[in-house]
């Protein structure tokens, strides 16, 4: 007998997952990664793309790559920091309509 694995159960559980509120989130333009990363930011208010990425345990390659998406869609922004030595993330105003209008789903 086969000993079951239990790390592919949950990966299979998570994709699963994944795909159910991708499939809620479509009708709005987004996927859940993308839903994920509006929501912390809005949480945040402004946050530099390593602090994002940090939260999000991925590296800081892969949510600038992330981020662009949703800065050409028109859905975050740019802003300096306060001592203006990077620059800030944050939600446009459709960024923040969007971010409210998932949240229910």
């Amino acid at each position: 007998m086969t000993t079951p694995c239990f790390c592919i159960y949950l990966r299979q559980a998570a994709r699963k997952i994944s795909n159910i509120y991708d499939e809620a989130l479509a009708p709005l333009g987004i996927n859940v990664a993308q839903f994920s990363t509006l929501r912390k930011i809005r949480r945040a208010g402004s946050i530099s793309l390593s602090e994002l990425a940090r939260l999000s345990e991925l590296d800081r390659s892969t949510m600038g790559r992330n981020t662009k998406v949703l800065q050409r869609v028109g859905l975050i922004e740019h802003v300096a920091s306060d001592d203006h030595r990077e620059t800030n993330l944050t939600l446009t105003t459709e960024g923040r309509n969007l971010a409210e209008r998932g949240a229910p789903l």
